[in-house]
């Protein structure tokens, strides 16, 4: 995995940035066409200090609703996390 890899991944979407002490510490990439939430990722440091409350609310005031989003089942804290933030499963794949 690289920058490139990243390039190529989030071509075409809005990308927001947290940064804290000049340091990134998380990201959102959204896929504005389909408001579709691709990449949330945050630093394991800064994980449960609100970095990711305040991308996903910063990602929701550039889209329209519904915000849809996919997220593996096996990834836990994710899945508490959305459903924390009002988030609801619709089927899967």
């Amino acid at each position: 995995s690289s920058i490139l890899d990243f390039d190529k991944e989030t071509e075409g979407e809005t990308v927001l940035v947290a940064i804290s002490d000049k340091t990134t510490v998380g990201f959102i990439s959204i896929w504005l066409v389909d408001n579709f939430i691709h990449h949330l990722y945050i630093d394991d440091k800064y994980i449960k200090k609100g970095v990711g409350t305040a991308l996903l609310k910063a990602a929701l005031n550039k889209t329209k609703f519904p915000v849809r989003l996919k997220c593996l089942e096996k990834n836990t804290g994710a899945i508490a996390f959305y459903k924390k933030m009002g988030f609801v499963k619709r089927g899967g794949v």
